[in-house]
């Protein structure tokens, strides 16, 4: 585990995105200006991944829970932690896309990109997504 010395910040940014399929372009923009940003704590991380990996989610959530979602942006000491949140419980299924199938591999490129890729319970329903990168 990377310690963060007294210098680096952990900086958060939460966003809620409508059930649209505009919402994963959307998530793509902030992630990237959460990254690009001067000072970023995370700098390291490679922002195309990031990109990527906020793409899948965002695009899983709004798409398969037809609900509201929150992207939360958790950086600093050369991670990343990306969170999706929405109001379905039923936890994501990776499932073995053909080679004719146009989709289906979104969390097989999510967990390849991450570190770690958890799903957590929320007490109040629905779930939370979390995938960690790490600095390149």
């Amino acid at each position: 585990m990377q310690m963060l010395s007294p210098l680096q910040r952990v900086l958060r940014a939460e966003y809620l995105l409508p059930p649209a399929a505009r919402s994963a372009s959307w998530a793509r923009r902030l992630t990237g200006l959460y990254l690009d940003r001067p000072g970023s704590a995370c700098y390291l991380v490679d922002t195309d991944a990031a990109q990527l990996v906020v793409t899948e989610l965002v695009s899983n959530a709004t798409r398969h829970a037809r609900s509201d979602c929150r992207l939360r942006l958790c950086g600093g000491g050369g991670f990343l932690s990306i969170e999706v949140h929405d109001d379905d419980p039923a936890h994501p299924q990776a499932r073995p896309a053909t080679a004719d199938d146009e989709g289906g591999r979104g969390l097989f490129l999510v967990d390849a990109l991450s570190t770690d890729l958890t799903v957590l319970d929320d007490p109040g329903g629905g779930k939370t997504v979390r995938a960690t990168l790490a600095a390149a």
